[in-house]
């Protein structure tokens, strides 16, 4: 397989389908310290209905690299509870629209 990291480095991000950019995504991912015991699967899109049954685990980790990602000192920051969040987000589907009706 090409390194996909220089191969991203040659396109443009709208010239990638959204498989590549998971690809490219997941290949960077798995050398993140926080997705080490993380079971990445990059053959199956999940859709809402795969997310009642995500492991928790898995959702404190896409947490810790959100975290990561915006320089936060952590998922958790006074009134900020991302882990949460994204909890209910992901697993309860009232929750859900509750918050899509929040928001919208």
């Amino acid at each position: 397989m090409p390194n996909t990291l220089n191969l991203y480095k040659t396109k443009i991000m709208k010239d990638y389908t959204l498989e590549e950019r998971h690809k490219i995504l997941i290949e960077q991912l798995k050398k993140h310290p926080a997705t080490e015991s993380l079971a990445i699967d990059i053959q199956k899109r999940t859709t809402s209905e795969d997310w009642k049954n995500m492991d928790t685990n898995n959702i404190n980790r896409g947490v810790a690299l959100l975290a990561t990602f915006w320089h936060l000192t952590g998922g958790s920051i006074g009134d900020m509870n991302l882990y949460e969040l994204l909890q209910s987000y992901m697993t309860d589907k009232d929750a859900r629209k509750r918050i899509n009706a929040a928001i919208n």
